[in-house]
């Protein structure tokens, strides 16, 4: 579970990072680029309660699998996009996957306490990290432009 919530976060950064080399190698247009992150965000938010409906109905376990199976293709479909609108749909399958991925029926009482920490994790410590080590990586370029 905890290594499915770090692949969404992890998607959704990598591609705003990555997002203006592909705009370079696809020659997005500025609303193209708009819809690579928008189509994600809007299926992933706009689905969420039909994936936890559909996994109520059929089966958590199924229902997550599913989830992480469609969301794989979806991001190799994403990789090997080569037009602008290729990339889009891949990006919504990519989200409209999310909403099987992430949980949002509350879970059985025995599994609460092992639960409870488990979005905060990767959602705190990663970008404390990264801010820490960007913040020391500032410091030092200062520090060596002022020695030159």
């Amino acid at each position: 579970m905890i290594a499915a919530q770090i692949m969404v976060i992890l998607d959704v950064s990598v591609v705003n990072v990555a997002l203006p080399s592909i705009s370079r190698g696809l020659h997005l247009s500025a609303a193209d680029y708009q819809w690579t992150v928008s189509a994600y965000v809007l299926l992933s938010g706009g689905l969420l309660l039909l994936g936890g409906r559909i996994a109520d109905l059929i089966n958590r376990r199924s229902a997550f699998l599913t989830g992480v199976g469609l969301f794989t293709a979806a991001s190799l479909a994403s990789g090997l996009a080569q037009a602008p609108w290729t990339l889009i749909a891949s990006r919504a399958a990519q989200g409209a996957s999310t909403a099987a991925v992430v949980r949002v029926h509350p879970p059985r009482p025995e599994e609460r306490p092992a639960l409870l920490g488990q979005p905060g994790i990767p959602g705190i410590v990663g970008p404390h990290r990264s801010g820490d080590f960007f913040t020391r990586e500032a410091a030092g370029r200062r520090r060596a432009a002022r020695r030159r």
